[in-house]
């Protein structure tokens, strides 16, 4: 199944994405099983292939997690188009704890989605 098959979660859950010593303020937008996206405001983004953990605060799909992943994409909105396309950072998950997953499930359920990941 490709990613972009993969069922998403479309969700505002505030974040900070860490890259070594840098570390950037982002709200995360959507999840799914394979992977999320990262809204990002700041002018210099992680590189493609770099490898973050995004800490996610609690929110309506359960307690604060910690999740490892790799930057596959980064959306660079020109400022002409900063409205409508957004800045961020797609990432391919490497490691996360059972409790994304069962948040996943949580957030599904209320999308009224089949409860298979």
């Amino acid at each position: 199944m490709s990613h972009r098959n993969a069922h998403r979660v479309r969700k505002r859950i505030p974040c900070d994405v860490v890259d070594g010593d840098r570390s950037w303020k982002g709200i995360v937008r959507d999840l799914s099983a394979g992977g999320l996206f990262v809204r990002l405001d700041a002018e210099s983004l992680p590189a493609d292939g770099a490898r973050v953990v995004v800490r996610m605060a609690e929110s309506e799909l359960g307690p604060a997690l910690e999740i490892a992943g790799e930057v596959v994409r980064r959306t660079l909105a020109p400022a002409l188009l900063g409205g409508s396309v957004e800045r961020g950072i797609a990432l391919r998950i490497i490691d996360a704890p059972d409790l994304y997953h069962a948040a996943l499930l949580r957030g599904r359920a209320a999308d009224g989605a089949p409860d298979l990941l």
